[in-house]
């Protein structure tokens, strides 16, 4: 009768303590680690208040936060050590690798590597140029169109009302969107400051450093002439020649030198020597100039005109250009042709360029006239045959790089001498008051070139003097003069 509830109480009691048992270890015997949401911090940017608290997912209460010294955060950021929370005004734009330690209420410590803090720079305007030492908005020459669009970070977009101070003489800013644009018209030094303001009515500045202005690299026209009264550079003279003498004057303070070519172009001296329309100009087969002295080498070929070629060589310094004329003279004319002889101002200038200096603002429309009606310069061609009967002349001439409007010409030509017939002279005489091309090529030196091709005869039919077709007319007087024809080089000077 009384063993049955001690069983029992015995069973009751083994199974209350199996029950406690359970109930009182299995937390402490599977304690879970701390995480934290803290894969994307918030973005920062220098100079704006900061604040970014991880998102604690697991873990047993209370924390203590502070960042595991590996990864320090950024300039002008702490960590609260009760709450987590990272505040204060970030002093360096970067990209800041971030890594809490977490001690929670058991004193387990863990670390938790977290995604980047990136700090953008502060609210303000970029507008210099860090390849420049030390960074200052990029230089401008005068006479040079300039273009720089300065950026602005953060606040909000977009920015408007853009203002400059400072800006050289011949630049503005587009208030819409801080374009600095225009061409400069003086040289100086200029300290530049912008202003602009974001969507949200913020004035941001910037501090662009130093924009000098500069004279880009020039060819001085009195020292030319006076070094090379015809007004080009031949045979035996280099750059440094060029410089010391005043007639190249580099770019100021330029980090590289200057370097020469032959450019084709219009005004330039190029042609289609060749014949070909499918390939592209050239300059006078034979010759070549070098990139590093400018000096000139080579011969004209002598299957070209007899007489004068003048063409321009390109020399390029700092992204600016100078154009300085070349003359080489080709003087082999073919064993049949008429001997050929060119004056100016009554002296020999047969294997000579002519030349003018011309200022483009002098005049309103601007024009410029070479050679007159005396004629001067004059052209005399002789014929080497006994002309027993009537004796008849012929030419053409074509030329290039000169508008549309210009007027060349060979007149006044007549028979020489004035009594009895040993051939005949011509002027060159040469207009141009286009207000376009002027513009366009009165600040630099050009040139135009005039090929003649003479022919006489003691008939009418050879030359084609009764030849109403002028193309055929051309073609008789290049089949039968000879091999009698001259080039003239025309170089038009800026005045200083």
């Amino acid at each position: 009768m009384h063993l049955r509830p001690l069983v029992l109480t015995t069973a009751f009691v083994t199974s209350a303590l199996v029950g406690c048992s359970r109930d009182e270890f299995a937390p402490w015997g599977f304690a879970q680690d701390v995480s934290l949401e803290c894969s994307a911090p918030a973005r920062g940017q220098v100079g704006v208040a900061y604040s970014y608290t991880p998102e604690v997912r697991t873990g047993v209460q209370p924390f203590k936060y502070s960042v595991d010294p590996s990864t320090p955060l950024p300039p002008g950021l702490t960590i609260d050590e009760d709450t987590g929370t990272i505040s204060g005004t970030p002093t360096a734009e970067g990209m800041y690798p971030l890594k809490i330690v977490v001690v929670d209420g058991r004193d387990v410590e863990s670390v938790i590597t977290c995604g980047d803090i990136v700090i953008d720079p502060g609210a303000g305007i970029d507008c210099r140029d860090e390849s420049v030492d030390p960074g200052d908005i990029p230089d401008g020459f005068v006479g040079y169109v300039y273009n720089y669009q300065p950026t602005a970070a953060g606040g909000r977009p977009p920015y408007t009302n853009w203002t400059a101070t400072n800006l050289p003489p011949g630049l503005t800013i587009d208030p819409a969107n801080g374009l600095i644009s225009g061409t400069p018209t003086e040289t100086g030094v200029f300290t530049v400051t912008l202003t602009a303001t974001d969507a949200d009515g913020q004035e941001l500045a910037g501090e662009c450093g130093v924009l000098e202005i500069r004279d880009p690299i020039v060819v001085d026209t009195d020292s030319l002439l006076a070094a090379y009264p015809d007004g080009c550079i031949s045979y035996g003279e280099t750059l440094s020649g060029l410089i010391d003498k005043g007639i190249v004057i580099p770019v100021k303070d330029a980090s590289v030198p200057p370097v020469c070519s032959l450019v084709a172009g219009r005004g330039n001296g190029s042609r289609n020597f060749d014949g070909n329309k499918d390939t592209p100009d050239s300059f006078p087969p034979g010759i070549a100039v070098s990139a590093d002295t400018c000096e000139l080498s080579g011969t004209v070929d002598s299957k070209l005109r007899f007489g004068i070629y003048a063409w321009i060589t390109t020399i390029e310094q700092s992204g600016t250009k100078a154009y300085l004329p070349y003359c080489a003279p080709q003087d082999v004319q073919a064993g049949t042709a008429y001997p050929i002889a060119r004056t100016d101002g009554g002296t020999d200038k047969t294997l000579a360029p002519g030349h003018v200096v011309f200022d483009v603002d002098a005049v309103n429309p601007p024009t410029f006239t070479f050679g007159n009606d005396t004629p001067d310069p004059q052209v005399r061609v002789e014929y080497t045959e006994d002309c027993a009967g009537s004796c008849f002349y012929a030419y053409i001439f074509s030329y290039n790089a000169l508008s549309a409007a210009a007027s060349v010409s060979a007149s006044p030509s007549a028979k020489f001498p004035a009594m009895g017939f040993d051939g005949f002279t011509h002027a060159i005489r040469v207009t141009e008051s286009d207000e376009t091309f002027l513009r366009n090529y009165g600040g630099r030196a050009f040139v135009t070139n005039i090929s003649y091709d003479y022919c006489m005869s003691q008939n009418e039919q050879d030359c084609g003097n009764n030849e109403t077709d002028p193309d055929a007319k051309a073609a008789l007087i290049r089949a039968n003069g000879d091999g009698s024809n001259y080039e003239f080089g025309l170089i038009v000077l800026p005045a200083n």
